[in-house]
């Protein structure tokens, strides 16, 4: 398994992006919404798509969009016909990486298709945790990575897809890490049971509100 591209927020003017750690409360963002069917990406992208999202003046908007389309979908964005989002056409862009044997690098296609610029507004109820400064000891190859790996978490509360309240509970998540820390290892491997639990929890953003 492989750790999964994390949705990302821009707030307001700062520039660094956050990574959407937490969610309570809906709906965000959905393709199947839109029209959209993705398909898996890549080992780091099984449900087929991520999002950047722009919180701007307060509202919470959808910036831009990676998607896996499936074979219909794709023909209709290679012939510039759509799938339309908000009425934009997705783009294949591309990336450059080095390659044995090959003096200098290359350029390649990006598997997923983009739609950038959407401005889409996300009409969203409830909390949603942001990190960043994620404490690289903690990586794990498996599903989403939680807030208390991230040195910094800001909580937005929102309604109707305007902020009310932003909290920064940085303090809390590293007491939270503290005690995951600190929690006694079992004495034993994990039962399947157990494992699948697991598995499970790091593909869930699910959190609840105090």
């Amino acid at each position: 398994m492989t750790a999964q591209i994390m949705d990302s927020v821009i707030l307001e003017d700062d520039l660094e992006r956050y990574a959407l750690v937490g969610i309570s409360g809906k709906p965000l963002f959905k393709p199947e919404a839109h029209g959209l069917t993705p398909v898996m990406i890549h080992t780091a992208c099984w449900r087929g798509w991520y999002v950047t999202y722009q919180v701007t003046h307060g509202q919470l908007t959808v910036l831009d969009l990676a998607v896996g389309l499936n074979e219909a979908q794709t023909a209709l964005a290679e012939a510039g016909e759509g799938p339309l989002l908000e009425g934009r056409a997705p783009r294949k862009e591309t990336y450059e990486a080095h390659v044995v044997g090959k003096e200098g690098p290359q350029t390649f296609d990006k598997t997923e298709w983009d739609y950038r610029n959407v401005g889409l507004p996300i009409p969203f109820s409830g909390g949603l945790l942001l990190g960043r400064d994620f404490i690289r000891e903690l990586y794990v190859h498996m599903g989403f990575h939680p807030a208390w790996k991230y040195g910094t978490v800001i909580e937005l509360l929102l309604r109707e897809g305007h902020v009310e309240d932003v909290r920064d509970v940085s303090l809390l998540m590293a007491e939270r890490r503290e005690s995951v820390r600190n929690a006694p290892s079992p004495d034993r491997p994990p039962t399947r049971p157990e494992l699948e639990a697991w598995i499970k929890r790091t593909f869930s953003r699910d959190y609840g509100l105090n």
